[in-house]
């Protein structure tokens, strides 16, 4: 998930820059293990604007927030509404959607509060998206 704070007009020297280093990645993971070694690596390598978190990624981020983009990394047979009601207007949502068998890689728009389109990007195979957290 990835969240943009509010726009400033940098120089137009620095502006590229300044987006990049402004912009923070949020990441839920349900495996305790993972979360932590996501933690340490990207602490080890210099990065510190995202917030990681150990939780079942089916509810979304666990505090209010609107993102511009949330991209999920496991299969799921429907978008939960929340990550929806969790996107920006305008706001993009990348996800493999299907069964263990026929996934598809699904585009989703959120044009506005309560409108999304669709388009399916490419048949794809990902793990399942599991419920709940895992501490082992």
């Amino acid at each position: 998930m990835i969240r943009r704070p509010p726009r400033s007009t940098p120089k137009p020297s620095s502006a590229a820059s300044d987006v990049y280093k402004r912009q923070k990645v949020f990441s839920l993971e349900r495996i305790e293990a993972l979360s932590l070694r996501a933690d340490n690596n990207l602490k080890k390598v210099g990065i510190d604007t995202y917030q990681l978190r150990w939780s079942d990624g089916t509810l979304g981020w666990p505090t209010p927030k609107k993102f511009d983009a949330i991209i999920c990394t496991a299969a799921i047979s429907q978008i939960p509404k929340k990550l929806k009601t969790q996107l920006e207007v305008h706001g993009k949502l990348i996800c493999p959607v299907g069964d263990g068998k026929k996934q598809h890689l699904l585009l989703l728009e959120k044009k506005s509060k309560d409108e999304f389109h669709e388009t399916i990007l490419d048949s794809v195979l990902f793990v399942p998206m599991l419920e709940g957290k895992d501490s082992e």
